[in-house]
């Protein structure tokens, strides 16, 4: 025969159960969290490669504008037309002879 007695409680059982419950709980809400944090990491890196490209183009636009600088200065006719002269075997200043040239 069964005996139910009635007001007679499992609490092991029952605490199991609520720290489970409250550990799902709080697993899910954490999840979520990293979920969006992911999300947002996500979106700020694809802007910061885009921003990395832009300045990237940017800056071979100013090496070719620096370049073509360079190269125009080396051309004989803008050097003729501003007085230069080229020399066959230029001095250059040296920190030595600038010493010598303050002793003398």
């Amino acid at each position: 025969m069964t005996v139910i007695e009635f007001g007679k409680r499992n609490y092991k059982i029952n605490t199991l159960i609520t720290v489970l419950f409250i550990t799902l709980i709080i697993s899910v809400v954490c999840g979520i969290a990293l979920y969006n944090h992911l999300i947002s990491l996500r979106h700020d890196v694809a802007k910061s490669e885009d921003l990395l490209a832009k300045l990237q183009v940017e800056t071979a636009e100013l090496k070719n504008k620096l370049y073509n600088v360079i190269d125009g200065a080396s051309n004989s006719s803008f050097i003729q037309s501003t007085g230069l002269i080229i020399e066959k075997n230029p001095q250059y200043v040296t920190p030595a002879a600038l010493i010598s040239q303050v002793i003398q």
